[in-house]
């Protein structure tokens, strides 16, 4: 398999241009949207089907509204391509989402009567509860713009999504529709977010990283038989991961996911937005928040890390026990939890009924401070007398630095809910934040103010 792969592997591209020739639709699918390498690596074959091959709409998938606002923008030169992505889902606010957007405006420039478009629907449609809705929600969205714009299309988005499966995913589906061509990026090992160290044995990545080459495009049409439909795994990482156990994967065989695939050994932190160090005043959002002022709650960001002040009318040593006790910890943050609050300690947290992720307890100062690592996150907690009450204060880093205002609208609902369980009172919550009444509110409040 050693000796195919460097005879198979390129360093360019032509590969990729053989076989967009007669596609409708080139989809690159990457495992892991927050990683510099693999947003370069879209980025770089986007041009190159727009230059070379024709290819006149990019779908980036993700928000609806944005893309919408990037169309006027690669069409016009109307709005601030870095507002708007800074208004965008989290994973879209990098540097190299806006160098290619920025790219297919000065193409437009230079090509005045043969225009890029960003894929958008007329208006966004609503969110389905159910995921084979949400993938033919997206393949119905690209087909409508399609029938109205016939022009080539090069859809950016993650794997878990482009490529073809049994749920039906939206690569499915497109299929079945199109001439549509699977493009997997893929890695081996790195830190995108948290250390993703090498995958085992059985994933794909294992055996694309016995290749020569560090970087190269693979064509799976002549890939042997025996591995290329054999079972296997490929990553899929999101915004969470436990390196530990690789839970977020895709079952099923190479040449069933991809035509060709793209794949370099290490990966790092893709250049997020930074946010301005700024306070942001608490919404009142609920009854939780109703009437809470500057000084008893406050909200900080800057650079992917948060920090979170709040006052409590309660002892110090009442806040502590809240902190750590098993029970407590599970009514009032999102996870259903088990921490041995020692040095080195287990720290075991999970949603509702899901599978449990490992962490640890990095640093213990009984009764004033305890430091977490979780979904590759440091969650520093102290504790001070303050005003005839405790200070509580919470500093924590990102996984994913694009991810600020999601998390912190989870950590405002946990915060409430702790204040709940201090004053004795029972505490109702959703399985996970984001499905919380609160939540939108509070993300949307967020984005706002922790610009």
């Amino acid at each position: 398999m050693t000796t195919w792969l460097d005879e198979a592997a390129r360093e360019g591209l032509d590969a990729l241009g053989s076989r967009a020739a007669e596609a409708e639709i080139v989809a690159l699918g990457v495992s892991c949207r927050s990683a510099r390498e693999l947003s370069t690596m879209a980025d770089e074959m986007l041009r190159y089907l727009v230059e070379h091959h024709g290819f006149r709409a990019l779908a980036l998938e993700g928000d609806d509204v944005a893309g919408a606002l990037l169309d006027a923008h690669v069409r016009t030169g109307e709005g601030d391509p870095r507002q708007i992505l800074a208004e965008s889902r989290p994973f879209l606010r990098t540097e190299e989402v806006l160098d290619a957007v920025r790219w297919v405006r000065s193409f437009n420039e230079r090509h005045p009567g043969d225009p890029v478009r960003v894929v958008h629907p007329a208006r966004p449609p609503e969110l389905p509860g159910d995921r084979a809705g949400i993938e033919r929600m997206l393949a119905d969205g690209i087909s409508r713009w399609h029938e109205e714009n016939p022009a080539k299309i090069v859809y950016w988005g993650g794997i878990a999504h482009t490529a073809p499966d049994d749920i039906p995913t939206l690569g499915k589906l497109l299929r079945e529709r199109y001439a549509y061509l699977s493009v997997g990026l893929t890695f081996h090992h790195g830190e995108p977010s948290a250390w993703m160290p090498a995958p085992p044995p059985d994933f794909l990545e294992a055996t694309l990283d016995t290749a020569a080459l560090d970087t190269f495009l693979l064509d799976l049409r002549d890939a042997p038989a025996a591995w290329a439909h054999a079972p296997a795994r490929t990553r899929l990482v999101g915004p969470a991961y436990d390196p530990a156990e690789d839970g977020h994967h895709l079952d099923g065989t190479p040449a069933g996911w991809f035509d060709l695939v793209r794949h370099t050994r290490r990966v790092t932190p893709g250049e997020f937005f930074r946010l301005s160090c700024r306070s942001a005043p608490v919404p009142s959002v609920g009854r939780m928040t109703e009437g809470v002022t500057m000084t008893e709650f406050e909200v900080r960001a800057q650079d992917g890390r948060l920090h979170f002040t709040r006052h409590y009318p309660h002892e110090v040593a009442r806040v502590w026990r809240a902190l750590t006790d098993n029970a407590e910890l599970s009514a009032w943050t999102p996870w259903r939890m088990r921490v041995d609050t020692v040095p080195g300690g287990a720290l075991s947290v999970a949603f509702g009924r899901g599978k449990a992720s490992k962490g640890e307890v990095v640093a213990v100062e009984p009764g004033r401070r305890v430091v977490w690592r979780c979904y590759g996150e440091l969650l520093d907690w102290s504790l001070a007398e303050h005003d005839g009450g405790c200070l509580l204060s919470l500093d924590t880093t990102m996984a994913d630095p694009g991810h600020v205002t999601h998390s912190a609208a989870g950590f405002h609902i946990s915060l409430d809910n702790l204040a709940l369980v201090l004053d004795g009172q029972p505490v109702v919550k959703a399985t996970s934040p984001p499905k919380e009444p609160r939540f939108p509110e509070l993300v949307r409040h967020y984005a706002t103010t922790l610009r």
